[in-house]
């Protein structure tokens, strides 16, 4: 699956927020699910059963510009449809359990 990273979603991303930069905002449009993207990989938040999406060099490298305060281009990657098939396979009403149970430690 391509992920697009659009100027809207540089101008809306959140540096140093690896639940709303840049990547996951464009990661969560492409394929409704929520993904936490750290320094070299993105995985679905709440779920660490679902393995992480290593991220492409060249993603890595604007992902540390934008957390600089560089600017960035637009630009696009693939991720697996697999994993994308298994995290969408991942219900909202798991996901908000799990956010429900963290909350309460």
């Amino acid at each position: 699956m391509n992920i697009n990273v659009t100027a809207e979603h540089i101008r809306r991303g959140v540096a140093n927020d690896p639940d709303n930069c840049m990547i996951a905002l464009a990661a969560r449009e492409a394929t409704g699910v929520a993904f936490r993207v750290g320094p070299s990989c993105m995985y679905v938040q709440n779920h660490v059963e679902i393995p992480a999406i290593a991220l492409p060099p060249d993603v890595v490298e604007s992902r540390q510009h934008f957390d600089e305060g560089f600017d960035v281009r637009p630009f696009s990657f693939e991720i697996s449809d697999d994993v994308v098939v298994s995290a969408q396979a991942v219900t909202d009403v798991q996901c908000f359990e799990q956010m429900e149970r963290e909350l309460v430690l």
